[in-house]
């Protein structure tokens, strides 16, 4: 894939369901996207940066955000969210898009590159690389890669509610091959930094407050290590029997072990 185009494209609404505007929630002296987009400016490979919001008037507001802190922004179907990364990557002339969504303000930008090399190393053999089939890393750390091909076939395809509105469960579902990237320790099941919840800002913001806006996924981990009643408040949303539907899913998955450290080498 020589001369492809990667398009970065963070899913982001403020109808939230268990947390309403969430997005939008002020930690330090901005708000929870726009620490993400500082996050994934940091990502060193070449990518355009893009937030897909819907164009329903409550998201009015995360248009004014993304002009503030000065990131496109598109704007299309508030529950079709397979349709909105299908339009949203047909603008921008995507090759390779890569989804994240707005509840994971903490990423590591070295995740997001690992997931992109290791795309462009593999996609004659993928559809999609993940690490999210089963989560391992801290929940938070989410990232999806996938071809603009790809995204058409799911656009054209998914036909259940769940798959309109997730985007990645068309391909598991539908057997496509995937190769799934993952810690050798558990940590999904420790540490829980994606935002749902009054008790995951709480969380997050003592985290981003302790560890700064340089903070890394070794940094997290040697703080849970070290000071592991930081991540206590919210533990009570960690699902117990999350990784049963991933244990014999088949020769599709693929799932090869990751150290953390090799994202700061």
């Amino acid at each position: 894939m020589n001369q492809s185009n990667t398009v970065i494209i963070v899913q982001a609404r403020m109808t939230s369901s268990r947390l309403p505007g969430k997005v939008l929630y002020k930690i330090s002296d901005t708000t929870m996207l726009g620490v993400l987009v500082n996050r994934l400016r940091k990502v060193e490979s070449k990518c355009s940066l893009v937030v897909a919001t819907s164009s329903d008037k409550s998201d009015d507001l995360i248009e004014a955000e993304c002009n503030r802190i000065g990131v496109d922004v598109f704007r299309g179907d508030l529950n079709d969210v397979t349709g909105r990364y299908y339009h949203a990557a047909k603008l921008y002339n995507a090759d390779i898009v890569v989804r994240i969504t707005a509840d994971c303000p903490l990423i590591d930008p070295k995740i997001v590159d690992y997931a992109i090399d290791t795309y462009l190393s593999v996609h004659k053999t993928n559809e999609l690389v993940t690490n999210r089939l089963p989560l391992s890393f801290p929940d938070g750390m989410d990232v999806d890669v996938f071809s603009f091909e790809s995204l058409s076939d799911a656009f054209l395809n998914a036909k259940t509610a769940h798959q309109r509105e997730h985007v990645i469960p068309y391909f598991f579902e539908e057997h496509r091959n995937i190769l799934n990237f993952e810690c050798p320790q558990q940590y999904f099941l420790k540490i829980r930094l994606t935002l749902d919840y009054k008790e995951d800002f709480d969380v997050i913001s003592k985290v981003y407050k302790m560890l700064g806006p340089e903070l890394t996924l070794e940094n997290i981990i040697e703080l849970y290590e070290g000071a592991g009643d930081v991540f206590r408040d919210n533990q009570q949303y960690i699902p117990a029997h999350y990784y049963d539907s991933y244990n014999n899913a088949g020769p599709f998955l693929k799932r090869v072990s990751v150290a953390p450290s090799i994202f700061h080498r």
